[in-house]
């Protein structure tokens, strides 16, 4: 959905949503550590039931802390979409954490790709559509980021997002990113020579 626009956490500053990430998937992924969730909480609150020693009681509260936390990490990250646009900037978000903010200036287009889904390490790997963002030449800062593998690569000025994590990616998404990304660089054109 490229035109859903939600608020910011920091300013308030409004994000438009331009590739919105996959909950299902998401949520299937993250089962296994749910379940490991549960299970440290529960334990933790068990050992300090049966334990009448501060030492057990404080390590048991501390796991269920941390168990607590680790959820509610989890649950910003699937909050994420895969691709956003703020303030000039395309929002890549290929780390659990922060964006990556490139210059929108830098963004030339999108293509539709096609690639390993990264779901199964078996021979008979399924795949699945991509997309794939290509950078500027100028762009030397953007050429090689570090994210993380599954989610996508990002190598040579090309950033592949990988379609397993994504919402359904298809060669009308694909041309709704390039013609909104045509509109925001034709604005920010108009906006420089209205400064000059």
């Amino acid at each position: 959905m490229i035109h859903k626009v939600e608020p910011e956490r920091s300013g308030g500053v409004m994000r438009e949503v331009w590739l919105a990430s996959n909950r299902r998937a998401l949520l299937i992924a993250m089962l296994p550590a749910w379940l490991l969730l549960t299970s440290g909480l529960l334990l933790s609150v068990w050992l300090g039931m049966r334990s009448s020693g501060a030492v057990v009681t404080s390590l048991a509260v501390g796991v269920a802390c941390l168990t607590f936390c680790w959820g509610i990490w989890l649950l910003v990250v699937l909050q994420h979409p895969r691709l956003g646009y703020q303030q000039g900037e395309l929002l890549v978000y290929l780390t659990p954490t922060r964006p990556f903010r490139v210059p929108v200036d830098l963004v030339e287009c999108f293509f539709l790709g096609q690639g390993p889904s990264h779901l199964s390490a078996g021979k008979d790997e399924p795949t699945a559509a991509n997309v794939i963002v290509r950078l500027a030449e100028s762009s030397h800062p953007w050429k090689e980021v570090q994210v993380q593998a599954h989610l996508g690569k990002w190598s040579d000025g090309y950033i592949t997002i990988r379609g397993a994590w994504c919402e359904p990616i298809d060669a009308t998404l694909v041309k709704n990113l390039n013609h909104r990304l045509a509109e925001v660089h034709r604005a920010a054109k108009r906006d420089a020579a209205g400064e000059k």
